[in-house]
């Protein structure tokens, strides 16, 4: 199978170019219904058997993490999370202003989870992100459900707490995951 992206040749059961890291058409196309044809070295007996294992997708060197499918140049660079976080801090601290002005400021808390929580479960974006034209996805590529958008945000408490230590990991991690990242399996790549 030939790369649109990069001309390079594959072998017929890749879903990714094993040079540029493209996704290949074939791959999207066949999937893997009842009745298709194998692919070559598959079964030759009528029924599908499942595709041969792939270890080509696409890695940063060739270091790679399960259920990992974006490439390096996919991924949101830290000084971008940085003023996303930023914007976002604004955006909490005018929240928490009017929270104290009406005497509930002991709901700061809670109302940081529900900002959090919120964007990222249902776009992926807080207000600083869609600034900046960035996105938190799970490792595989799906949307953050409620229970990982909540399990990102203690993360990102904990990453906090130890002298930013988690949140500063994404400096030097191959994936830029800080552990708030790691903890919930999810990458912020470009929007």
């Amino acid at each position: 199978m030939t790369c649109p992206q990069c001309g390079a040749d594959n072998p017929g059961n890749n879903k990714f170019c094993m040079k540029c890291g493209a996704e290949l058409p074939a791959a999207v196309e066949a999937g893997a219904g009842a009745g298709q044809q194998p692919a070559a070295g598959g079964s030759s007996f009528g029924y599908n058997t499942p595709p041969a294992p792939s270890f080509n997708t696409p890695a940063f060197g060739s270091q790679t993490m399960p259920g990992m499918v974006w490439r390096q140049d996919q991924l949101a660079g830290v000084g971008t999370r940085f003023v996303s976080v930023i914007i976002d801090g604004i955006v909490l601290w005018v929240i928490d202003l009017v929270l104290s002005i009406i005497h509930l400021s002991a709901l700061t808390s809670l109302a940081s989870l529900i900002y959090f929580g919120y964007f990222w479960s249902t776009t992926g974006q807080t207000p600083g992100s869609m600034v900046m034209k960035i996105k938190v996805v799970r490792a595989d590529g799906q949307p953050l459900s409620i229970a990982t958008g909540v399990l990102r945000y203690i993360g990102y408490v904990i990453s906090c707490v130890v002298v930013f230590i988690g949140l500063l990991w994404a400096l030097w991690d191959p994936y830029k995951q800080g552990w708030h990242d790691k903890i919930a399996s999810t990458v912020v790549i470009r929007a």
